[in-house]
C-alpha cells in the first residue's frame, strides 16, 4: 500500500542498500545508481521477480507476484556476499544472479512469465565465464573427471532422445483425443515440442499416446535400447542405466509393448512353420498361481507334471518365409482352430506351407485354402526337394538358446519377449542400430 500511497518516495526508506541494489542489479542487468530509485520502480521489479510483466496498462502488482519476489531477494543478497568471501569475481558472481536462481522449486514458473527475449538471453552463457570453466577442468580429480564425462554424456543422450521422439511427429499433427487437424505449437517442456488442439484444447507431445508416456530419466533411453540390444536380465541392466531393478523391469515391459505387435503379415513364397512348447509360468505371480490353482508351486527350471503334452505346456507357432520374414503366436491350444486364425492372418494367398507331419498343421491349411506340403520328420525325413522346415526349426533353437540367459519368463511375458528376439532379429539381417528399438517403441 505504502507504494501505492507514495510512489515518489525513495526506496532506501523501506528496504536495505544491500536488498534494493540486489534487486536492481538482476532486473536491470547493470551496477545499480547512486541514488535510490523510487519506491513505484523498485516495487515493480520485486514483482518482476515474481513474474509481473510490467506491461503499459497492467496496472500495480499484485500481491502474489509481489511476495514471491520478496522472497527470492535474500538469495541475491546472500550470493554476493558469499562470493566475495571466497574471493570470487563479485560482477561474475553477479552475471550468475542475472540467470535466476535455478534451484528453487517455483524457478521455471517465474522464467515462464518473463518476456520472451529475456528467456532466451538467460540460456546463454558469456564466452569469458565459459573460458573459465574450461580453465577449472584441469583442477578436477579423477572421480570427478568421470563425473563430468556422465553428465556431458547425459545431455548428449536426451537431446538424441528427443531428436527420435520428435521425428515420429507428422508435418501437419493431428489431436489424439478429437483427430482434429487445428493444431498449434504450443511451447516446449522438457525438451520437447508441446501442441495443442484449436476443437478441444487438449495439449499433447510426441509421446502423448505411446508407451512411453510419463516415463521419467529420458536420457537413459538411449541406455535401455542398447542392454535391449544386448539382451541383458533386469539387474544387470538396472546396474548398467544407474536405476532400481523394478524400473528397468518396467521400461523393459514399457519398450517390448509395441514390437510384440509387430508381425509379418503376408509372408509370401515358401513359408515353413512349426510349432514349439515351453513350460507355463508363473515366475514372480504367486497370488495369480494360488488364484487359477493351476499346479502346485515348483522350482525354476523344473519339469512337467505329465510327460508329453499337456496343459503344462505353452504352445508357439512359429511362421517364417525363405527371405526372413517371421510372425509367432502364443495359442491357447495347439490344435486346428486355434492355428487356422494365425496361418490366415500372416501368409499370402499364393504363398506354399511347409511343415511337419502334424494333423492340426494339416487342418489347418487346408481351411484355409492354401497349397501345403508336409515332411515327415519323426521317421527321418529332412528334405524332399525345395520343401523342409529347417529355417524355422533353426529359428526355435536360437530363440530356446537366447532365452537361458532369463532362467525363465512368466507365460504372462512371453508375447513381449517372442517380439524382443523377433526385433534383434530384424536388427541382425538389417544391420539396424540400438537406437532403432526406441523408435519401434514409439512406432516412429
Amino acid at each position: 500500500m505504502l507504494g501505492r500511497d507514495c510512489p515518489e518516495m525513495p526506496c532506501d526508506a523501506v528496504f536495505a542498500d544491500e536488498e534494493w541494489k540486489a534487486v536492481y542489479l538482476v532486473t536491470q542487468r547493470k551496477p545499480p545508481p547512486a541514488k535510490p530509485p523510487s519506491l513505484d520502480t523498485l516495487v515493480r521489479m520485486v514483482a518482476n521477480l515474481g513474474g509481473f510483466l510490467n506491461r503499459k496498462h497492467g496496472g500495480f502488482p499484485g500481491p502474489k507476484t509481489l511476495w514471491i519476489g520478496l522472497q527470492r531477494i535474500p538469495d541475491f543478497v546472500l550470493a554476493p556476499e558469499a562470493a566475495r568471501s571466497i574471493g570470487e569475481s563479485y560482477w561474475l558472481c553477479s552475471r550468475s544472479l542475472m540467470m535466476g536462481s535455478r534451484s528453487e522449486p517455483g524457478a521455471r514458473a517465474h522464467l515462464s512469465h518473463r518476456p520472451l527475449q529475456w528467456r532466451a538471453r538467460e540460456v546463454e552463457m558469456d564466452v569469458h565465464e565459459f573460458r573459465r570453466l574450461l580453465g577449472l577442468v584441469d583442477t578436477l580429480d579423477v572421480e570427478q573427471r568421470a563425473q563430468l564425462k556422465l553428465q556431458l554424456a547425459a545431455g548428449d543422450d536426451a537431446r538424441s532422445v528427443s531428436a527420435i521422439l520428435e521425428g515420429r511427429v507428422e508435418p501437419q499433427p493431428r489431436c489424439p483425443r478429437c483427430d482434429g487437424s487445428h493444431v498449434v505449437r504450443n511451447g516446449h517442456a522438457d525438451r520437447l515440442q508441446r501442441y495443442k488442439c484449436r476443437a478441444c484444447g487438449q495439449t499433447f507431445n510426441a509421446l502423448t499416446g505411446t508407451p512411453l508416456a510419463r516415463l521419467r530419466q529420458r536420457e537413459k533411453w538411449l541406455a535401455q535400447a542398447t542392454v535391449l540390444e544386448e539382451g541383458l536380465s533386469v539387474r544387470r541392466a538396472a546396474a548398467r542405466m544407474g536405476v532400481h531393478r523394478t524400473t528397468a523391469f518396467r521400461w523393459r515391459h514399457r519398450f517390448l509393448k509395441l514390437p510384440a505387435m509387430v508381425r509379418a503379415t503376408a509372408l509370401a513364397g515358401v513359408a515353413e512353420t512349426d510349432e514349439t512348447y515351453t513350460l507355463r509360468s508363473y515366475k514372480g505371480q504367486p497370488r495369480r498361481l494360488h488364484a487359477e490353482q493351476a499346479r502346485a508351486p515348483r522350482r525354476r527350471g523344473g519339469k512337467a507334471a505329465k510327460r508329453g503334452l499337456s496343459d503344462e505346456q505353452v504352445p508357439i507357432l512359429v511362421l517364417r518365409d525363405r527371405s526372413g520374414q517371421t510372425a509367432d503366436f502364443v495359442l491357447e491350444r495347439g490344435d486346428a482352430c486355434h492355428i487356422t486364425p494365425a496361418l490366415a492372418q500372416s501368409l499370402a494367398e499364393d504363398a506354399i506351407l511347409c511343415t511337419d507331419a502334424s494333423a492340426a498343421l494339416a487342418a489347418a491349411a487346408k481351411d484355409c485354402g492354401i497349397e501345403h506340403h508336409a515332411i515327415n520328420t519323426a521317421r527321418g525325413e529332412r528334405r524332399r526337394g525345395p520343401w523342409h522346415i529347417q529355417n524355422v526349426n533353426a529359428y526355435h533353437s536360437r530363440w530356446k538358446t537366447w532365452m537361458i540367459r532369463f532362467h525363465g519368463v512368466a507365460t504372462s511375458y512371453l508375447e513381449n519377449y517372442l517380439g524382443w528376439f523377433r526385433a534383434l532379429d530384424r536388427n541382425a539381417q538389417t544391420g539396424a542400430p540400438p537406437a532403432s528399438l526406441l523408435a519401434l517403441a514409439i512406432a516412429a
